[in-house]
């Protein structure tokens, strides 16, 4: 259930630093957001206490798979739709951000990320179509890709500033 409930809090921070590097100006931005923070609260307390989301687990050789409840749907939608929100805010920021230090900071969030989201997304399709999959072997390489790219990214421009947060790195 831990992993789960993580992946939820990955899909919902995801989604925020969207809508920061993004910057849309929307005026309903902080019911959006507080509608979000809601929504995670409800997903998260769902899948610890209420076995709709998840029946049970079951080994498949080299991990543990989850036994989906009749409500996991509502978990695979959260998922595809969080993804889909942060990819497209992070493109149109790329595209209408009137600065070229906030776009290419778009530029670098989205190409850094689209592994880990790619392979979320094929796992959530595949097993929506009945085919057993995990991310427990792409994802560590989907991560790794992205912590590579962010790394990468902040050695040569300093666009998020990341080790000013621990002192002498």
């Amino acid at each position: 259930i831990a992993a789960y409930c993580s992946i939820v809090f990955l899909v919902h921070a995801y989604m925020m630093i969207a809508i920061e590097y993004g910057r849309p100006n929307w005026h309903f931005l902080p019911r959006l957001k507080t509608g979000l923070n809601v929504f995670l609260g409800f997903l998260v307390i769902s899948l610890i206490f209420d076995r709709g989301f998840i029946a049970g687990y079951v080994p498949n050789g080299f991990s543990v798979t989850k036994i989906p409840g009749d409500s996991y749907w509502i978990f695979q939608t959260y998922l595809l739709a969080g993804l889909t929100f942060s990819i497209s805010l992070l493109v149109a920021g790329k595209k209408n951000l009137p600065d070229n230090v906030q776009r290419q900071r778009c530029l670098v969030l989205l190409l850094s990320t689209i592994p880990a989201a790619s392979v979320a997304a094929l796992v959530v399709v595949l097993q929506a179509m009945g085919i057993e999959a995990t991310s427990t072997l792409f994802q560590s390489l989907g991560f790794t890709a992205m912590l590579g790219m962010m790394v990468y990214a902040e050695e040569n421009s300093r666009l998020f500033k990341l080790l000013t947060f621990i002192p002498f790195t």
